[in-house]
């Protein structure tokens, strides 16, 4: 098996019986123990859970260590020239920020067409999203999810590709909206804002980890602010007007 192969991706069982299930897993594993499979072999075996198309679970779901939620940029799985319904670069970040926020893998789907070209709002739309990333990777790479995943407004439900298909997208991201990721001694508050001035992060309140240094990500200026009984309180500036986001790198004293 090629060595450089992480994953055999499984959509559905069909008409796979539970024994030819198991065999598929086997032969994967045999072959190379460090290749990945996911549920959709069916009958229980694979590696990590699929949380369901185009769905973001509850932070109230009870999930399993490893999870995922498989996505597209507009409704289709495949090229249809007549869907035009495709999601915006904050849209999709969205959906990579919450999964992300409680232990989830994000597995986006691009449907080329039949010659193989990628669509162009598709490709812009992951240029977008990869300058985001690639600026905030320390928010994102070998993080694990904080204690809570998020705080702001309630969650917007995204229960699968029919579902946004029939109801569309409809959030407006205020400066109270953070979603947290946690690695080594720091905590990261993401905000999917662009809106400079004073914010308060209410889950970082006295209690929840003394704080020694808080910075933009991105940034090596510190921010100076203050930690009390309503939160984190502390004040952006210099975010470019054309961000999709921004993040706030908190690190913890190690006591």
């Amino acid at each position: 098996m090629l060595p450089e192969l992480r994953l055999i991706w499984f959509d559905g069982t069909g008409f796979t019986t539970e024994e030819q299930a198991f065999q598929f897993y086997k032969l994967v594993y045999d072959m190379n123990p460090n290749v990945l499979v996911n549920r959709r072999v069916g009958y229980a075996f694979g590696d990590y859970l699929d949380a369901g198309d185009n769905k973001i679970p509850s932070a109230s779901e009870k999930l399993e260590k490893y999870w995922e939620t498989c996505g597209t940029t507009n409704n289709s799985w495949g090229y249809k020239s007549y869907d035009d319904d495709w999601k915006s670069p904050k849209e999709l970040l969205y959906y990579f920020v919450d999964i992300l926020s409680k232990g989830g893998n994000y597995l986006l789907n691009i449907g080329p067409d039949g010659k193989g070209q990628v669509p162009e709002t598709s490709a812009e739309n992951l240029r977008d999203m990869g300058k985001w990333i690639h600026q905030n990777a320390d928010a994102i790479y070998g993080t694990t999810r904080w204690k809570t995943p998020n705080e702001g407004q309630e969650e917007t439900l995204l229960d699968g590709t029919g579902h946004r298909a029939a109801k569309g997208f409809q959030r407006n991201f205020t400066s109270k909206d953070f979603w947290f990721t946690t690695k080594g001694n720091k905590v990261y508050a993401i905000s999917l804002t662009h809106t400079e001035g004073e914010i308060l992060i209410k889950s970082l309140k006295e209690g929840e980890g003394d704080i020694e240094h808080v910075k933009l990500l991105g940034s090596e200026k510190a921010l100076s602010w203050d930690q009390n009984e309503n939160g984190l309180q502390t004040t952006v500036t210099d975010i470019p007007t054309d961000a999709l986001g921004y993040v706030i790198e908190v690190t913890l004293k190690n006591n």
